[in-house]
């Protein structure tokens, strides 16, 4: 193993040493904010599969929004946030949190240092809509209002806009059996307060499913969002990836590995980061070449599937698995229920209810016309191994 620095370092939602393919990305969302700062506002949904660097390019666009004298406010959200109360809670949390953090403002930082945690203020009061206790609001009323008669606290804090920043937003999901309407009321109270001339976007991130979901909770959503799809990075820039880190290093790869590594990680940003950090920890050569490299290749992928996808199997019950390793044997982009029926024995309503289970979990998701497809990149070459090796033994 060599003991020299090695600059990658991949894991989740961490930013690259060198973020390569996003320049188109990134000019869109310069665009936008852009317009935010003249009162046009736009909205995107950001998606694609995990390990994409959907994450890291929430991060990148943060850092513009403060340049560019627009408010960020981020959060990851997850399942428990379909729950109303949980989401409005979250949601003032995140604004009164970035006032605090990023105000230009000298007297509202230094008042902020002193305010007690639960205040969650800056030294300006927020407006809190007022209600019976015996009748609440909808949802969608409170947030519309609460957003408009809080604008000033913006304007106050030294920004020009705001802009949401929110990831896992595919997890956020109307609940009609609870009467739980969340997407729709936020939906719709986005629409209202950007229709009135309040400069607040979205940038909501997450699985593909996502676009589904806002689709069906406001039927005009379609024309409020642009759509941005966040996938494999193109052979160049893949490489790029790589070589502009090991330029720091003094160390390079030959033309024909870096080639090799983009085939067997498909360009998937994360993968071409494990990929190229385990190259350097275990060659300890200047210049390494693809010689070096099939040496070590069975070795990778060994500690790949036992660093990255064993870890999400544990988890899982022996009916998921069966239903997972049933899809892997379908070829198909877009993977059918009946055509994964005819490689497994489960009942229809067992198997039904494993594939929502399985898209809960984020490893699966529904794609387009009552598909599927796996939600992690190399997850069903992952499949075919393991099943590959359970057969070995059996024959053993």
């Amino acid at each position: 193993m060599s003991e020299r620095p090695n600059p990658f370092n991949p894991g989740a939602g961490l930013m690259p040493p060198h973020l390569a393919g996003r320049d188109a990305e990134r000019e869109k969302f310069s665009k936008l904010l852009r317009d935010v700062g003249t009162g046009r506002v736009n909205n995107i949904v950001l998606y694609g599969l995990r390990g994409m660097g959907k994450t890291v390019l929430l991060n990148e666009f943060e850092q513009m929004c403060k340049s560019a004298d627009i408010l960020p406010v981020s959060e990851q959200y997850d399942r428990q946030h379909s729950d109303p109360s949980k989401f409005l809670t979250v949601l003032k949390h995140n604004i009164h949190a970035a006032i605090q953090t990023f105000s230009k403002l000298e007297k509202i930082s230094t008042v902020a240092s002193d305010a007690p945690p639960s205040s969650g203020v800056t030294g300006i009061a927020y407006y809190e809509p007022s209600y019976e206790p015996d009748s609440p609001p909808p949802l969608r009323n409170y947030m519309t209002e609460y957003l408009i008669e809080n604008w000033q606290v913006v304007e106050k804090g030294g920004y020009n806009g705001v802009v949401f920043l929110f990831d896992e937003f595919h997890t956020i999901r109307n609940l009609q059996g609870k009467g739980w309407f969340v997407l729709s009321d936020f939906i719709g109270a986005m629409a209202e307060v950007q229709q009135k001339g309040y400069k607040y976007s979205l940038i909501l991130s997450g699985l593909p499913i996502l676009q589904h979901n806002l689709i069906e909770a406001r039927s005009y959503a379609e024309r409020m969002f642009k759509s941005m799809e966040i996938s494999v990075l193109e052979e160049a820039d893949a490489k790029n990836a790589m070589t502009e880190p090991l330029g720091t290093t003094g160390r390079n790869f030959s033309q024909d590995l870096l080639s090799m590594v983009v085939k067997d990680t498909g360009g998937c940003p994360y993968f071409v980061q494990f990929y190229a950090k385990e190259i350097l920890d275990r060659i300890d050569k200047d210049c390494i070449e693809t010689r070096d490299y099939d040496q070590i290749r069975e070795t990778i992928t060994s500690t790949l599937d036992h660093d990255f996808f064993d870890q999400r199997m544990g988890q899982l019950t022996v009916g998921h698995r069966a239903v997972l390793y049933a899809m892997a044997q379908v070829s198909d982009k877009y993977i059918t229920f009946s055509a994964v029926k005819k490689h497994t024995d489960i009942p229809k309503g067992t198997f039904s209810k494993n594939l929502s289970r399985l898209e809960n979990k984020g490893l699966i998701h529904k794609a387009k016309h009552g598909t599927y497809q796996f939600s992690l990149p190399m997850l069903r070459d992952y499949l075919l191994r393991r099943q590959a090796d359970a057969n070995d033994q059996d024959l053993d």
